[in-house]
């Protein structure tokens, strides 16, 4: 077997700065975008991506009000009709496609792991890294957040508040989850004013 490969940098010294690209979402595996004799990037691995990114931001509360078990197409059932689709299958992949169109498979690949690889502080701990933490925070948040768990939220909070600091914590009330800080952030609005004042 014969592979392919291509490196851009240097390893450091713990050698922990490598990303892996995958085929699949750089198309022709060149990670600075050489994406073939169209110059137009690969997009498939993006969307599926996206659409998961957009399913993960939502509660499935939002999901079975908005949707509930609604067909995409009236007249194609999808119970007798394997390649008939439900409503939210559809608005997701529809979702996805224009994300995608306005996104970079690479860059998403970064911002994941940059994600990944965030400590606050980037010190020995994420205790640590908290605890160096003096002004006051305000944190605002959905019980029905699937990405950032109320608990681990909650943790936070009291990490931050365990050496004095002062934190706010007040919760956004909705369906959608992770983007009720984005649709119910109204609900936050004196909080957000007495904070920055």
């Amino acid at each position: 077997m014969t592979v392919g490969w291509e490196a851009y940098g240097e390893l450091n010294e713990a050698r922990d700065n490598a990303i892996l690209i995958t085929h699949f979402f750089s198309g022709t595996s060149h990670a600075v975008g050489r994406y073939g004799a169209d110059g137009e990037p690969p997009t498939d691995g993006l969307k599926e991506a996206l659409k998961l990114v957009t399913l993960n931001a939502n509660h499935w509360q939002w999901a079975n009000e908005a949707f509930n078990r609604d067909w995409a197409d009236d007249a194609r059932d999808p119970a007798q009709d394997i390649t008939a689709r439900y409503a939210i299958e559809q608005t997701l992949d529809d979702i996805a496609a224009a994300r995608a169109a306005l996104s970079d498979a690479n860059h998403r690949l970064y911002l994941v792991r940059a994600n990944q690889t965030f400590m606050a502080g980037y010190g020995d701990s994420l205790e640590a890294g908290l605890a160096a933490i003096e002004a006051p925070i305000l944190m605002l948040y959905s019980e029905n957040d699937l990405v950032f768990a109320p608990e681990g939220v909650r943790r936070t909070a009291e990490l931050i508040e365990a050496d004095g600091t002062e934190v706010t914590l007040e919760t956004l009330e909705g369906n959608r989850g992770h983007l009720d800080g984005v649709v119910a952030i109204e609900q936050a609005c004196d909080t957000l004013r007495a904070f920055l004042e």
